[in-house]
């Protein structure tokens, strides 16, 4: 049961850490996109 409640544990923090990267990235690619349009 230990181990199993652990990697559960793991998992979570885990899928933390991608929501965390993904909602990141989906920023990067905003402001990049905000300025090529200065740019033009």
């Amino acid at each position: 049961m230990e181990i199993m409640f652990s990697l559960n544990a793991l998992m979570e923090v885990t899928d933390k850490r991608l929501i965390q990267a993904t909602e990141s990235q989906k920023q990067l690619r905003l402001s990049i996109l905000m300025n090529k349009k200065e740019y033009k």
